[in-house]
């Protein structure tokens, strides 16, 4: 692998550009590309290759959950981490039922998204180990 590849989509340019910064400090990150929209994610998407989209819940035009599977669709071997400010147990569980592999709680488990990266480049990501 030559490096991990990420897409970020969340509305806040803010939140974008922070998450974007940590991740790009990591070695093994190759590119962190933004979209802030469904559309505008899945324009990125497109004759794209991510080993990484890293989703918020709530974004402009529609909501994360509902982006998972269009992301399965177009990213078929991508790990997808939904991040979200609101961390319900039935959110967590109607996610992973959409697709995601990962759910965590921003800003208290952001951190995890690193651990992700570092199994990815390390090409050593088990099913068993997704939460």
């Amino acid at each position: 692998m030559k490096g991990v590849k990420i897409l970020i989509i969340d509305a806040s340019a803010e939140i974008r550009g922070r998450l974007a910064a940590n991740l790009m400090r990591q070695k093994v990150v190759e590119s962190v590309k933004e979209a802030d929209t469904i559309r505008s994610a899945l324009e990125r998407m497109k004759g794209s290759e991510f080993n990484l989209v890293v989703v918020d819940i709530h974004l402009p035009d529609g909501n994360g959950v509902d982006l998972i599977s269009k992301i399965r669709e177009n990213q078929k071997s991508a790990v997808v981490i939904i991040i979200t400010q609101h961390p319900y147990e039935w959110l967590r569980k109607k996610c992973l039922k959409a697709g995601a592999d990962y759910f965590f709680d921003n800003p208290g488990e952001i951190h995890k998204i690193n651990e992700v990266i570092d199994a990815l480049a390390a090409e050593t990501l088990a099913p068993d180990r997704r939460n």
